[in-house]
């Protein structure tokens, strides 16, 4: 029987198509147990001298403390023995306080001052060492919290994809055969990966299941519904689980956003991702790079591109239990346990994740393709154009460790709702040209496991983008041509190369299985000669819909839209500003003073004289 995905009671932050994250609603289960550690919150003075030292965190720790009159400020310390992942929540308030983290020197690296009760949050990365979390208030009434502390550890050593070792060596005949240029000037992206060399080798997607995890998708579309998921063990409209799967009528996938059987696209971006990936070969519209294989929706985000975690975690689960090979994440926002733990989930049943980088200009990608550097079954996707340079609104690798590839993201022409078709930019457009590639190599060699799978795609790249710091940018003729001569399988060089240790986790079905290989290059065609090339794309890429019926305000919003600026995560700033400099928010004004001390002290330092009179008591 396939299981029911397990929603978490975790963060609920919203997710936008394009890894532009916002930070919302961060209740906790109130059932959640709390740790027991030897410390406590109320061991917590208000100085990093006097300090409640949680010790080495990796994983997650819980507390529980209170504020009141005599004692406004809390400060517990904790360290980190290798980079990571840090994110502080505190929660349970039933009066205003904020939340602050600063490292041993007294330098703030984040705050979170939002109004009343509502939960606070700081997610940061940071390098090996000590820090410490202050709660503080200037309510003068005892104000409860919880606080949870999780890091999650960085590798020590990153997969190193470029030194890797072949199980086999490649011989004569290894790559695809160049075919002629297909299509138009529009195809360019399809040229650029090498995907009609692999139809013209018989490898269409055949086979392989696509989850498109998203907007949703236009089920109807005349390039698209002949390619969608049909569940066979369920009957439609008659209101009966049929399958036992926990889910009623998902003939053709779920809408977990709304709670139904209808995936259908509400904005666009899935329909774009779906094409993008698997729009038929037929003459007409757009084509996707795998025609052959199928789609299948979970709609998790809503028309504007927002989402909940949980949604985004349940829907991976879901298309993990029926059977995805590929998961197609463009989505993003920042760290969720929750959708880390649906990952690790979609691993075991052999689901290979493709993710979007993110459309930031950041050093390092989003979460969730920042998950490619712990999780052997994630890749991470940047965007070039057809200038061969990388998008100006694309995140870099930087100091994450990401295993990140590159594919076209500028200017890429796909399906769109009500069977129309539109020219997006963003990672969101370049990710599910990967999720496609994938697909090709799958059909080529079934057996691939994810880990396998990824480090075929990664290893099978060409040269880079002009300013790409990735491992370089995707094609089918490598990638394709050495899973259709039986690279991959069981080599320990394969899972090396993909950051696992040894093991295949190969799944009864067969449905995956992969090996490094070198790293042979060849002309990359459709980008040629564009080292002269100006960059010409940023954050606001263009956006066009080619059917002049559709209206403005049906566009979809990703890299082409500059009001996704602002969606910031709000708990989360990166400075080394001493927090006594910070400009004091509407409900927390910060003191002149230079110290974390005197910080500390104008929380305490409030006389009964100052206290209104009703809380004289």
């Amino acid at each position: 029987m396939r299981r029911t995905p397990r929603l978490e009671s975790l963060e609920g932050r919203r997710l936008l198509a394009g890894n532009v994250g916002e930070c919302s609603s961060t209740s906790m289960d109130e059932a959640a147990e709390f740790s027991t550690l030897g410390v406590s919150a109320a061991d917590a003075g208000s100085t990093r001298a006097t300090s409640a030292n949680v010790g080495s965190v990796d994983g997650t720790i819980r507390l529980a403390g209170s504020l009141g009159f005599f004692d406004r400020v809390d400060t517990i310390a904790f360290t980190v023995d290798r980079d990571a992942e840090v994110q502080l929540q505190l929660s349970g308030l039933n009066r205003d306080a904020n939340l602050y983290l600063s490292d041993s020197s007294g330098n703030v690296l984040g705050r979170s001052t939002r109004f009343g009760t509502q939960s606070e949050l700081i997610s940061e990365s940071l390098d090996a060492g000590e820090y410490f979390v202050t709660v503080a208030t200037r309510s003068f009434w005892s104000s409860r919290y919880r606080l949870t502390i999780s890091a999650e550890l960085q590798p020590e050593t990153p997969p190193d994809l470029a030194d890797a070792t072949p199980p086999l060596a490649p011989g004569a005949g290894t790559t695809l055969q160049d075919v002629g240029y297909f299509g138009g000037s529009r195809d360019w992206n399809l040229n650029a990966v090498g995907a009609p060399e692999s139809w013209a080798a018989g490898y269409t997607g055949q086979g392989v299941l696509v989850a498109v995890v998203d907007t949703g998708v236009d089920l109807d579309h005349p390039d698209l519904s002949s390619n969608i998921f049909v569940n066979a063990g369920e009957i439609a409209g008659n209101g009966i689980d049929d399958d036992g799967n926990g889910f009623v009528d998902d003939v053709n996938g779920f809408d977990f956003a709304d709670g139904d059987a209808d995936p259908n696209d509400v904005g666009g971006h899935g329909t774009h991702v779906a094409g993008t990936i698997a729009a038929g070969n037929n003459g007409f519209g757009a084509t996707g790079v795998a025609p052959g294989a199928t789609i299948l929706p979970v709609r998790v985000l809503g028309a504007s591109g927002a989402g909940s975690t949980l949604d985004v975690a349940a829907g991976i689960r879901y298309a993990a239990d029926l059977g995805a090979d590929i998961i197609n994440l463009s989505l993003g926002g920042g760290y969720s346990r929750a959708i880390d733990s649906a990952i690790d989930y979609a691993r075991a049943l052999g689901s290979f994740i493709v993710a979007a980088a993110g459309n930031e200009s950041s050093a390092v990608p989003g979460f969730p393709a920042r998950f490619s550097a712990t999780d052997d079954n994630v890749i991470s996707v940047g965007a070039y154009s057809s200038s061969g340079r990388l998008a100006g609104f694309s995140n870099d690798v930087g100091s994450s460790q990401s295993v990140q590839v590159d594919a076209p993201g500028v200017g890429i022409y796909s399906t769109y709702v009500g069977g129309r078709y539109a020219t997006l930019s963003g990672t969101s457009m370049a990710a599910p040209h990967v999720a496609g590639l994938a697909a090709l190599t799958l059909s080529a060699n079934p057996d691939l496991t994810s880990p396998e799978l990824r480090a075929l795609l990664a290893s099978g790249t060409v040269g880079r983008a002009v300013g790409s710091d990735a491992v370089g940018s995707v094609t089918a003729q490598t990638t394709v041509g050495y899973a259709a001569a039986g690279f991959g399988g069981s080599s320990n060089a394969s899972s090396r190369l993909a950051g696992g240790s040894g093991n295949s986790n190969r799944i009864d079905s067969g449905r995956l299985r992969t090996t490094g290989i070198d790293g042979t290059s060849f002309d990359y065609r459709a980008i040629a000669g564009s080292s002269n090339a100006q960059a010409s794309h940023s954050a606001n890429e263009d956006t066009s819909i080619t059917d002049d019926l559709i209206p403005q305000s049906l566009h979809p919003q990703d890299a082409n839209d500059a009001a996704l600026e602002s969606f910031q995560l709000a708990a989360s700033q990166t400075s080394t500003t001493p927090i006594a400099d910070l400009e004091p928010s509407a409900d927390d004004a910060s003191p002149n003073d230079s110290s974390f001390e005197a910080f500390v002290s104008s929380f305490q330092s409030m006389t009964v004289s100052s206290i209104p009179e009703q809380a004289k008591v």
